[in-house]
């Protein structure tokens, strides 16, 4: 027997979501009042009066009205006409936005992708999310086998928030590609949160740490596992000021180093490479010995991994001497590792 939702508001949200999944602000992607009828047939097996449909469509359109409400309704009047949904909460862009960026995770698993992706994509229509999956489904990254992750970071962020300490197992890929455990095989790690970043496909803790002259470590969420959260306070150390604020400008990787202001020198056509790495706030200007090249100045956190970038993007340390001499040494030493 059919069930008989008529007389209830519950039909408000039934056509709220059947005008979610198929239509959209594009001409012609609406829905006859025919069709909808059927779908609450078949989809929700309920069977309303027509009335009864027609003058709920007409307080959701009446609600979408309303400001906040984050989506529009429009009625197609006439003999051919019916009801659409012209904006959403998310717009397309937004959407695609959200499914590129879970794609390209790397610290969440191939079902938890496909979770994540599957909740996305109920923020648009059932045709717009069938192209935003074709246009993002070739971006492949490798996946994490570790289903702790989430639950990881679940941790991780209740510790921040309460100013607690977290003991943890820390691991590393060997030549078998296997996880082992990294060094405090016995203890373990202990570390004082105080933010976790996401970069390049990975999230990171970051900590305060005395033993270091920057006085903070990072440690990459999905190799930790055991995390516990401990009954004693943070340890706070003294930072920079807007130290997380210019994290990801200035350090290359999350490796950590020692942070200095470098002066570095290339083409002019390479000036694109210099303001997509540190952004257009840096001192830029041309190089006073070559009107072809330029200068521009910089703060960096100075490690392997930036020289590495350095090499790679074609571009040289002008100044100061010791970071410069540091570079020299550190090509030397690749080019001997290479010639063995």
């Amino acid at each position: 027997m059919k069930r008989d939702y008529s007389n209830t508001s519950r039909i408000l949200y039934y056509l709220y979501c059947i005008l979610r999944d198929n239509t959209d602000e594009e001409k012609g992607h609406y829905l006859p009042q025919l069709e909808i009828l059927r779908i609450l047939r078949e989809r929700y097996d309920i069977e309303p009066d027509r009335k009864t449909v027609k003058k709920q469509l007409e307080n959701l359109a009446e609600l979408s009205s309303l400001p906040d409400s984050g989506i529009e309704i429009r009625q197609i009047p006439g003999q051919h006409g019916g009801y659409q949904m012209l904006s959403r909460p998310f717009e397309v862009s937004e959407v695609k936005l959200l499914v590129d960026m879970v794609q390209s995770s790397h610290s969440i698993t191939k079902k938890q992708n496909k979770r994540l992706i599957e909740k996305l994509l109920k923020l648009a229509s059932k045709k717009q999310s069938a192209e935003i999956y074709e246009q993002s489904s070739h971006l492949y990254c490798p996946k994490s086998d570790d289903e702790a992750v989430f639950y990881n970071i679940d941790r991780i962020l209740s510790a921040i928030s309460q100013g607690k300490k977290l003991s943890f197992r820390y691991y590393h890929w060997n030549e078998k590609k296997r996880l082992v455990m990294t060094k405090n095989k016995k203890t373990g790690y202990k570390a004082d949160p105080f933010a976790m970043v996401y970069n390049d496909g990975f999230y990171y803790m970051i900590s305060y740490s005395a033993e270091t002259e920057e006085h903070i470590k990072t440690y990459r969420v999905d190799k930790m596992q055991k995390v516990e959260i401990l009954d004693e306070e943070t340890e706070k150390q003294p930072l920079p000021k807007d130290y997380l604020k210019n994290l990801k400008k200035r350090s290359f990787g999350m490796f950590t180093g020692y942070d200095r202001t470098v002066t570095l020198t290339c083409d002019k056509s390479k000036a694109g490479i210099i303001i997509d790495r540190f952004g257009k706030d840096i001192s830029l200007f041309l190089a006073p010995d070559s009107p072809d090249q330029i200068n521009a100045t910089v703060t960096v956190t100075v490690s392997r991994q930036f020289y590495g970038w350095l090499f790679g993007a074609g571009i040289r340390i002008s100044e100061p001497q010791d970071v410069r001499d540091d570079y020299v040494e550190y090509l030397r030493e690749t080019l001997d590792e290479n010639q063995k």
